[in-house]
């Protein structure tokens, strides 16, 4: 009888270590990541856009772009643009492209990139674009930089909104 609670307290024991050892690995690994942040902007390009290539197929409108530009509020800087457009027949489109930005955001500078896609219609001044970013590849004071946004164009201009954090 006297084995067996010693063996029960063992286990025991056994259990409370590995709970404690578990608990401090998730609170030492998530020690050094700042408190998330949520911000908003705006943007706009400062000149028009560059056309680099243009194509069809299956009846889409495959454009390459290239712009500059700049960013105000939560991340502040100016930018240049590489993007992709495909505009379907029926005149909706889907974008995706980078943003390289030297921007600062959370009183930290660096350069940044800024993945993006969405989607929209129209062409020029009326054209609408719509979708969700990622920061990613940062440097200097930008290099433990994460963060993730939307964001709503029209035309040469638009507003966004971030939530970030630095590890």
């Amino acid at each position: 009888m006297r084995r067996v609670a010693i063996h029960e307290r063992i286990r025991q024991l056994a259990v409370v270590v590995a709970t404690a050892a578990m608990s401090f690995a998730m609170l030492s690994g998530s020690a050094g990541a700042s408190t998330p942040t949520h911000g908003s902007g705006i943007f706009a390009f400062t000149a028009a856009p560059t056309v680099t290539s243009t194509r069809t197929a299956d009846g889409n409108t495959i454009t390459e772009t290239t712009a500059p530009g700049v960013l105000g509020g939560a991340l502040s800087g100016a930018f240049s643009l590489r993007q992709r457009t495909v505009t379907h027949a029926n005149g909706e489109t889907n974008s995706r492209g980078l943003v390289t930005c030297v921007c600062t955001i959370g009183g930290n500078s660096g350069t940044i990139q800024i993945r993006f896609e969405g989607t929209g219609s129209g062409t020029g001044a009326t054209a609408t674009l719509d979708g969700q970013f990622v920061l990613q590849n940062g440097t200097a004071g930008l290099s433990d930089l994460h963060g993730q946004g939307t964001f709503s164009a029209i035309g040469t201009g638009g507003t966004y909104t971030v939530n970030y954090h630095f590890d």
